[in-house]
């Protein structure tokens, strides 16, 4: 026997419910990488997530920035790494010197 419409909807609305359910579960077990704020947690050789999780900036303006030359990184294949050592000294201002970082 088939369905009356009105039961139809009630089973699509739970449907949609279990979905709903499901998607916001699925949303919130996502890790967010949290953002640096010591330099102490900077990892001697550090990734380009890592410089935009410390600046606090968005993944293009993270790109850009390390384009531009302003404290050493090396393209590895399609990834890029860069120096802690001379990151820091670019975000002290210390560009010409070397800090000797533990």
């Amino acid at each position: 026997m088939a369905k009356s419409v009105k039961m139809q909807i009630e089973d699509h609305r739970q449907d949609i419910a279990s979905h709903s359910d499901y998607v916001e579960v699925t949303k919130s077990n996502k890790k967010k990488k949290k953002p640096i704020v010591d330099i102490d947690q900077l990892p001697a050789v550090m990734m380009v997530e890592d410089v935009q999780a410390f600046l606090r900036i968005g993944r293009p303006q993270t790109y850009k920035l390390v384009s531009e030359g302003n404290f050493h990184s090396v393209r590895i294949g399609r990834t890029i790494r860069i120096s802690r050592d001379s990151f820091i000294n670019w975000f002290q201002g210390q560009a010409d010197g070397i800090i000797d970082y533990p």
